[in-house]
């Protein structure tokens, strides 16, 4: 029997992963389907982002056209590094294209803290210096406390040679156990 929900879903044209974690979680209860959008490889700035973002009317609307149920932002620092307002613009910007409801990464982390009744939080991230600065900067303007951020220490250029983001999950699990003060 096929499931009753398709989910949408926009990644970056050089993720390997999002797509995979998606397919092994919801096999059994919807059907996933990607489109890709691309911009500058390697660029860490807002420019640089809002080139990639250029493309998300073109996603939104080539998901619609699978009649999805929802659409998912699959680009973590994409939906956060202009900040809350930006953020809830890029889901009405998703919504209204894909006349779905849409979800971002920054959002959903919004809602888990939220739910979990988080008050202080501790980062491990995959990404560099600028992610990491970004991502601080959007955190600290809601009422959760950083204690502390673990990023790619690497200099941006050696980071995209192996970005820690394209790992399987046991070199993940390494990365965060060889982090000092965890």
């Amino acid at each position: 029997m096929r499931p009753k929900k398709r989910v949408g879903l926009i990644v970056p044209a050089g993720n390997t992963t999002i797509e995979v974690d998606f397919y092994e979680h919801l096999l059994q209860v919807a059907t996933v389907h990607a489109t890709r959008i691309a911009g500058p490889s390697g660029v860490e700035s807002e420019e640089g982002m809002d080139l990639f973002n250029l493309h998300i009317e073109r996603a939104a609307n080539e998901l619609a056209r699978a009649k999805v149920d929802v659409v998912v932002y699959g680009f973590t620092t994409g939906s956060f590094y202009r900040g809350q307002q930006f953020t809830q613009e890029l889901l009405n910007r998703i919504s209204k294209t894909a006349g779905v409801p849409a979800v971002t990464p920054s959002s959903a982390i919004l809602k888990a803290l939220h739910f979990l009744n988080a008050k202080r939080i501790f980062i491990v991230t995959p990404y560099t210096v600028w992610n990491n600065t970004v991502l601080i900067n959007y955190l600290q303007k809601t009422d959760y406390k950083i204690v502390g951020l673990k990023g790619d220490s690497r200099n941006p250029a050696q980071a995209m040679k192996t970005p820690l983001w394209n790992q399987e999950p046991e070199e993940i699990v390494e990365h965060i156990s060889a982090l000092e003060g965890w």
